[in-house]
């Protein structure tokens, strides 16, 4: 006869039940979890912010674009656009895509945020 069911090794203790399978299942494996409240770590100051260093790299881009151009127009020799051509044609893709990326995100989140709030009526 097994006096202690701790001392066998291999037996699962994982299950509900007790160690002689009579059939006990304590309470805490009926109870319902309790929902946990849900924590924002980003507060409305952190979102502005954000939203705010977003913009300022989507405007250093744009005047970046405005820049290159001018100087590649009036500042760079025409025997030196030829080499150039791939590099400059690279900018423009990435700080355009870094522009409409910008765009593209505040429009969809006002869309959001316009229908969320439109929601709640």
């Amino acid at each position: 006869m097994i006096n202690n069911p701790d001392d066998i090794e291999g037996i699962n203790r994982s299950g509900p039940t007790d160690y002689y399978n009579q059939g006990y299942q304590p309470q805490q494996y009926y109870q319902k979890p309790q929902k946990q409240q849900v924590y924002d770590p980003i507060s409305k100051k952190d979102a502005t912010d954000r939203w705010k260093n977003r913009r300022r790299m989507a405007y250093a881009a744009l005047l970046s674009i405005f820049v290159v151009t001018m100087l590649l127009f009036f500042v760079v020799p025409a025997e030196r656009l030829e080499p150039l051509g791939n590099v400059s044609e690279w900018y423009f893709i990435v700080m355009g895509s870094v522009v409409a990326s910008y765009v593209g995100s505040a429009s969809w989140s006002d869309i959001v945020e316009l229908k969320n709030r439109v929601g709640r009526r």
